[in-house]
């Protein structure tokens, strides 16, 4: 299960196990976080870049996000993720 609060993603397991911070800038809001069909990856809205652009994030915590759209001409408010991630 993936969670955002307060501008920061988490992965909680659905049973025992531990929560795990995804996001650690404390600079950077992230918002409509969502697993991706590989299980691997988030998808979130981040304004890292200054603007709202979507994000790729690694579920673990480890690595680097990428960023996935650039130069937002309007406010992008929700995506809706495709069966096959692209």
């Amino acid at each position: 299960m993936v969670l955002t609060a307060r501008g920061q993603v988490f992965v909680a397991p659905v049973g025992p196990g531990r929560l795990t911070e995804v996001t650690r800038d404390p600079k950077v809001r992230h918002r409509h976080a969502a697993f991706l069909p590989d299980g691997k990856s988030l998808l979130s809205l981040s304004d890292q870049g200054g603007e709202v652009e979507f994000t790729r994030l690694p579920a673990n915590g480890v690595g680097a996000p990428e960023q996935l759209t650039s130069n937002g001409t309007v406010l992008r408010f929700e995506g809706e993720l495709s069966p096959d991630g692209k």
